[in-house]
């Protein structure tokens, strides 16, 4: 009978010890919810804080229509573009737009179309018509066969960058000492610049986008923009208009 009493004593401390343990994940999980939904409204709030500090306009819509405008960078090609939390001005002399965007990816287990999270990026004009190009410090770029990495001379830059491009011979006049000291030094980290046409595209790769590095990213468009080498205006030339959208 003591044997007995015994057993059932410690399947009811067992019992006990499982349900404290669901009770504690159970607020762990609500936890993870409260955080996920602050963070959402904190993430939310930063991007008209971010515009005042720094002096430029903002929208929570999109007024320049910049999912219609026919911009030619991955992003806006891809399926159910959103663009919100719109915010132009100049920056360090450069005109640009700083927003948010999401897309549409198809999600596993065949439940359809799902939104991404959303990211922000920034947009500057250039004055040359360039052709597509990728540079940036982070780890997402993957060269394909239709558009290989480019290599340079230097052993720390090919290590620490990343240049996707069909046209070598655009590269390396894009990519000069100067733009890779830049990009070795002082460019922010994980980001990354793609250049297509009139314009560059700068978006942040980091796995955690909470804001936190707006300003950053823009401050580093803007001086990505002052490094484009002279001869690059005038190997590829415009042939219209530089800018989409907002006008300096």
């Amino acid at each position: 009978l003591g044997i007995i009493l015994a057993a059932v004593g410690a399947v009811t401390h067992v019992k006990a010890l499982e349900t404290i343990g669901a009770i504690l994940l159970l607020g762990g999980i609500l936890s993870l919810v409260y955080m996920a939904s602050l963070t959402r409204k904190t993430r939310a709030g930063q991007v008209p804080e971010v515009a005042r500090v720094m002096g430029l306009q903002f929208s929570p819509t999109d007024p320049f229509d910049l999912t219609g405008a026919g911009l030619p960078f991955e992003v806006f090609l891809q399926r159910g573009v959103e663009v919100r939390n719109v915010m132009w001005g100049t920056v360090g002399g450069v005109p640009l737009q700083g927003f948010d965007v999401r897309y549409e990816v198809r999600g596993e287990h065949d439940v359809g179309w799902q939104p991404t999270a959303w990211r922000f990026m920034t947009l500057a004009p250039l004055s040359a018509n360039c052709p597509p190009l990728w540079i940036g410090t982070g780890s997402s770029l993957q060269s394909t066969e239709k558009v290989p990495r480019v290599r340079f001379e230097s052993i720390q830059f090919n290590e620490q960058v990343r240049v996707l491009c069909a046209e070598p011979y655009f590269a390396t006049a894009l990519v000069d000492e100067k733009m890779m000291a830049w990009m070795l030094d002082q460019a922010p980290r994980w980001t990354t610049f793609e250049v297509n046409g009139p314009h560059v595209l700068a978006r942040l790769d980091a796995d955690d986008d909470l804001g936190g590095d707006m300003g950053k990213v823009m401050i580093g468009l803007s001086r990505f923009v002052e490094h484009v080498p002279p001869v690059v205006r005038s190997l590829y030339p415009l042939s219209g208009p530089s800018t989409t959208g907002f006008q300096p």
